[in-house]
């Protein structure tokens, strides 16, 4: 089964896709405002509209959104077809890279029992990250991210569009 891109026509709410999101597709949230980054596992309880850029994932799907001009701007990523019935437009079908679909990215500080948190000296700041038990948490800490070639009308994509899509998926230990 191949899986599937689709956009949302801007939205002045995220909250507005609570139903969807409520759903078991996503196990982690990255937030971010002016003044506040969070990187948490994911509850539904969280108010999303208080973020100007959002990203969703699970080992299933990723929606993210920026907020432009007072409407969010939304993308899906999912390893299904796309959702009926929350106004989501089909953009193109993804195949997994036939070569090293999967790759990872090293998330910044080395785990430090005595602050409870993963700490490297280039950021003056704890950095949290979402595992269940902190004592047993790896020492390092990556995102996996899947890598897929975009197909628009059974075609691969040339320009203007990038061929390769990618999506956050989980997050693994070192």
């Amino acid at each position: 089964m191949r899986s599937s891109i689709a956009y949302i026509r801007p939205l002045t709410s995220i909250d507005s896709l609570k139903e969807y999101i409520r759903d078991d597709k996503f196990d982690y949230a990255i937030l971010e405002k002016i003044d506040e980054i969070v990187f948490e596992k994911f509850s539904d309880k969280f108010t999303l509209d208080e973020w100007n850029k959002g990203r969703l994932f699970g080992e299933k799907a990723e929606l993210k959104w920026v907020k432009r001009n007072g409407t969010y701007h939304v993308v899906l990523i999912t390893d299904g077809e796309v959702p009926c019935g929350y106004d989501f437009i089909p953009f193109g079908k993804l195949q997994p890279l036939k070569e090293n679909p999967f790759r990872e990215i090293f998330l910044w500080g080395k785990k430090d029992m005595s602050v409870e948190g993963w700490y490297d000296p280039r950021i003056p700041k704890i950095l949290k990250y979402p595992v269940d038990d902190f004592k047993t948490a790896p020492h390092r800490l990556k995102i996996l991210v899947k890598s897929y070639e975009l197909f628009r009308n059974g075609v691969l994509t040339k320009e203007p569009f990038s061929s390769e899509i990618y999506r956050y998926v989980g997050l693994r230990g070192e």
